[in-house]
């Protein structure tokens, strides 16, 4: 699966990591609050403290710092009542929840993965507990936080996903997590599935993008060209909207439809006069009409704009 890497992220509760990378992933503040809300009210109200001042943090101060985004004084507090009681379950939740979106803000990726694996480990343990409260969100930042660890961990990243659903706990990128897992697991039906229902719950153009990419990969073409479009529609990025012209056009001529597949990279070209890609598809819309001249014109073009670009290269190769 091809994604726009200039927009593909995943949601996170706080300020999340600003970088054109695939990861995630990342963007759903609405999850988090709600995430903020059932932590706090369910976890601990109602509760006492039950550490004195001048000793580890109490369960309020907690549930303050986290309250407040204050990730890296939460892990500091939360260890500290780790360090006289090991297997203290609220200690266990805050730090492995303030590791996770803690690392999430990280720039450095060796940080990051530091991060997220420290949160396994606190979260892995809090699981050991019977309590039931909170297992839900528990299974959900694990599976977010093996996901973030890398390409090994995709299949604990549904797994974990999969529990938290069964414990009945929904956040609005799980399924954009799901269907990301699943897609690099090639497990493409399922990846297709994930996005059709996270679609439904909020349309949006990246959305509707990945989808299209996911329908090719499965060869259901038509419906891939129905998702594209609705990006197109929807789309207010410049760049998305190019990508989804590109993968339409791509489509369009593999159905010979060629007048309406050149539409969109003419499109394309007066809004990018540098889209590599856009040139390597005229070039075989003028292959089509064995048009050889200008079609080889076209793909020296994209090798020009990006030397990389292997499908051009292939091209003026084979003709």
């Amino acid at each position: 699966m091809r994604y726009p890497k200039a927009r593909f992220r995943f949601a996170s509760r706080g300020k999340a990591k600003q970088e054109p990378s695939a990861r995630v992933i990342a963007g759903s503040i609405l999850a988090s609050v709600v995430f903020l809300t059932v932590l706090a009210f369910v976890l601990f109200g109602g509760h006492r403290a039950f550490y004195s001042i001048g000793r580890a943090a109490s369960r309020s101060d907690l549930t303050e710092l986290w309250t407040e985004q204050r990730y890296e004084e939460l892990i500091g507090q939360a260890e500290a009542r780790l360090a006289e009681e090991p297997m203290d379950r609220t200690a266990l939740i805050y730090a492995g929840f303030g590791q996770f979106y803690a690392g999430l803000e990280q720039v450095d990726d060796e940080r990051q993965l530091e991060y997220m694996q420290g949160g396994i480990r606190k979260l892995r343990k809090a699981l050991l507990h019977d309590s039931d409260h909170l297992r839900g969100e528990l299974y959900y930042v694990l599976s977010k936080s093996y996901f973030h660890v890398g390409p090994f961990y995709y299949d604990l990243t549904v797994d974990y996903m999969q529990r938290a659903l069964e414990h009945g706990y929904h956040a609005a990128d799980v399924h954009e997590y799901l269907a990301a897992a699943y897609a690099e697991l090639g497990r493409h039906a399922e990846a297709a599935d994930s996005l059709k229902a996270a679609v439904a719950e909020n349309p949006n153009d990246l959305l509707y993008y990945t989808l299209g990419e996911t329908k090719m990969e499965l060869g259901r073409l038509s419906e891939a060209e129905h998702s594209f479009e609705r990006a197109i529609a929807l789309s207010e990025d410049s760049y998305l909207t190019q990508q989804s012209q590109l993968r339409l056009a791509e489509l369009l001529i593999e159905d010979d439809r060629f007048d309406e597949a050149l539409e969109q990279v003419e499109d394309v070209l007066a809004t990018n006069e540098e889209s590599a890609h856009a040139y390597y598809l005229r070039g075989e819309l003028y292959r089509a009409e064995n048009d050889r001249e200008r079609a080889r014109a076209q793909w020296r073009e994209a090798v020009r704009l990006d030397p990389q670009h292997a499908e051009a290269l292939q091209s003026l190769q084979n003709n």
